[in-house]
């Protein structure tokens, strides 16, 4: 039996304080008129800069943040079953989303390869933020963003 090699969720914000996980059963859904800004999780501290820096960008334009939290899943674990509780999840993109102050759409990628489950989704040509660490050149968000390049993607790094 062969596995998906992705599980999607989106989370949705109750109130202030409380955030659950909904499994997504298709892409989210396109906006034709609507550009959006993709924030990729890497670190805390680092996606808060990009969520930052996102809503910076953001201004004056008919944009959607949306905030992508890919999760790796060893082989070991069946793939619904992450090494981090899907409710710790939850409330680190709450903390994330109580950072701005604008309403944000936030999805979560369980996968064995979540970088390219992220690949697989963005639009062609996307506008990526990603948090970085101001000190070396090969860190790893930085990789990631001359891979996200090497594809069409532009990618912003928002320095902490």
């Amino acid at each position: 039996m062969t596995e998906t090699s992705t599980h999607a969720f989106r989370a949705v914000f109750h109130d202030s304080r409380v955030c659950s996980l909904h499994p997504l059963v298709k892409d989210p859904p396109a906006e034709a008129a609507s550009l959006r800004i993709y924030v990729l999780f890497t670190e805390m501290a680092e996606t808060t800069a990009a969520l930052r820096s996102a809503v910076a960008l953001s201004t004056n334009l008919p944009a959607r943040i949306v905030l992508l939290v890919p999760l790796t899943v060893p082989h070991p674990l069946p793939l619904e079953r992450p090494p981090v509780s899907l409710e710790f999840v939850c409330r680190r993109i709450r903390e994330l989303a109580s950072v701005v102050t604008i309403q944000i759409d936030a999805f979560v990628y369980l996968s064995r390869d979540p970088h390219q489950s992220i690949l697989d989704m963005l639009r062609p040509a996307s506008l990526i933020v990603i948090g970085s660490r101001n000190r070396w050149l090969f860190e790893k968000s930085k990789r990631l963003a001359r891979k996200l390049r090497r594809r069409g993607h532009h990618v912003v790094l928002a320095d902490f």
